[in-house]
């Protein structure tokens, strides 16, 4: 696709704020970065991980760039897939 991205967040961001997994509901998590993935297929690539045991965040949400999806991987850290719109 040819798309490379870095971007900073405030400190006080709600990106890497997430309902902690594994017996921990309600207790809020902070992390300092969140990895940001490109996807051909949202979906697809959600069942993937899913599948492979990652617990799915939230909502996919549709955004005037494309479609946004998280997952937590096995440490906690909060993993963005990202669809944009000529995907």
């Amino acid at each position: 696709m040819g798309y490379s991205l870095w971007a900073c967040c405030c400190a006080r961001t709600y990106c890497f704020l997430t309902l902690a997994a594994l017996g921990l509901l309600g207790l809020l998590m902070s992390r300092e970065y969140m990895f940001n993935l490109i996807v051909d297929n949202l979906e697809e690539a959600l069942s993937q991980v899913s599948q492979g045991g990652a617990d799915i965040v939230g909502e996919v949400r549709e955004q005037q760039f494309g479609r946004l999806g998280w997952f937590l991987d096995p440490e906690g850290n909060k993993v963005e897939l990202w669809e944009p719109n000529d995907a």
